[in-house]
């Protein structure tokens, strides 16, 4: 995974954790549940996308 991608997916990891915490300060709930999961969702799909690079550089 390159310097920018890398920087990319960390910038909007941040900001989906920061839309959870706006939401919360909302006290919507389901706002909180929706940045809650495109969150999780997010930073897995970085992590699987780190995994799959470092496999391809491992061949």
């Amino acid at each position: 995974m390159g310097r920018n991608q890398a920087l990319f997916f960390s910038f909007m990891g941040v900001a989906l954790l920061l839309g959870i915490s706006f939401s919360i300060s909302l006290r919507n709930g389901w706002l909180v549940l929706l940045f809650s999961l495109a969150a999780l969702l997010w930073i897995g799909f970085g992590f699987a996308m780190k995994a799959r690079a470092r496999r391809t550089l491992k061949k």
